[in-house]
């Protein structure tokens, strides 16, 4: 019964973060975006911490989560020389597939929020995480101890369409929530304005998970076998 509440206040809390992530210069103003990532991302954090029990295998999983977060703002600011060529979702996919979808979640959040302060906040940092958090769910959820589906082919054509239907349309919407720009013209306009990036972004995606999932994902599976995790 604890596990069934915590599992359903976890999903709310997510849930919370997609209106906060659409509607946040209503709420909070239209340069406050300072404070709504704070908010998003305190909404992400609390609902991984509630699922996780005080336990030795649960702080290991978090402990790696947060390395899979370094290693993705590490990647970003490497590949920062290549436009729109980051191994970012790569990475979020990973940590989504290796340690479930709130990890997932968790990870894609922060690596954007955090990776930001290097590259620049703004509005569009609240939509990045919620794009990423979202990529790293819909892996864990797919994927997360379903070994014969994580294979690269397929975790690289999943992050190619998980990438240009998914994360970058949400990327791209963001000037529209953000600046109250309206209408049919602007929405495709913004949309088709940002293909070229999202087809990037995916191939970049693609990319990193068919020459890195099988090793990383390998090591990472030692360690939870190791420590039962």
């Amino acid at each position: 019964m604890q596990n069934k509440l915590k599992n359903t206040i976890m999903r709310l809390l997510i849930t919370a973060c997609v209106p906060l992530a659409l509607f946040y210069t209503k709420i909070f103003g239209a340069r406050r975006y300072y404070l709504a990532a704070f908010v998003f991302a305190l909404f992400a954090l609390l609902s991984v911490f509630l699922s996780f029990e005080k336990s030795k295998q649960n702080s290991l999983k978090l402990a790696l989560t947060a390395v899979m977060c370094a290693l993705g703002i590490a990647g970003r600011a490497v590949f920062a020389v290549i436009p729109f060529f980051k191994p970012v979702g790569a990475v979020t996919i990973l940590a989504g597939l290796s340690f479930g979808p709130r990890s997932g979640f968790l990870c894609g959040a922060l690596i954007m929020l955090i990776s930001n302060f290097m590259f620049g906040q703004g509005p569009w940092t609240v939509f990045q995480m919620l794009g990423f958090g979202i990529m790293g769910a819909l892996s864990g959820l797919l994927f997360h101890k379903r070994e014969r589906l994580c294979k690269p082919l397929i975790l690289s054509v999943f992050g190619f369409l998980c990438y240009v239907l998914i994360t970058g349309p949400i990327l791209d919407l963001s000037g529209i929530f953000a600046f109250s720009m309206g209408g049919k013209t602007s929405l495709y306009a913004t949309l088709l304005a940002g293909l070229p990036v999202n087809l990037t972004g995916g191939a970049a995606t693609a990319f990193f998970l068919f020459v890195l999932s099988k090793p990383i994902i390998s090591k990472l599976k030692r360690i939870i076998n190791k420590y039962n995790i």
